[in-house]
């Protein structure tokens, strides 16, 4: 049996961070830093056709959120968004 210690456990969890995937209409997407998407919308939702850029993924408590950006005409306006990995699956897709 293999002991975790904290330098493994950091590792995992890095690893993780950067090999999570969603479902496309292309198949399996890998969600990573640079990854362009498009908000499409759902049947709830109305989606903006505005495009994102995937900056970070971050581990919570309570699961996994990606932060998006939109640049704007000036860094005082890009527009920065936490997302669930569920909210893209459902409203967003790969540009």
């Amino acid at each position: 049996m293999h002991t975790l210690n904290s330098k493994s456990i950091d590792d995992l969890v890095s690893f993780i961070l950067e090999n999570i995937t969603m479902s496309g209409k292309d198949g399996r997407i890998l969600i990573k830093p640079g990854l362009k998407l498009t908000h499409i919308g759902n049947k709830k939702i109305q989606g903006s056709g505005l495009n994102y850029t995937v900056t970070k993924l971050v581990n919570r408590d309570n699961g996994l959120l990606v932060k998006c950006k939109r640049h704007g005409s000036s860094p005082d306006n890009d527009v920065n968004l936490f997302l669930t990995i569920d909210e893209l699956e459902q409203q967003f897709e790969r540009t």
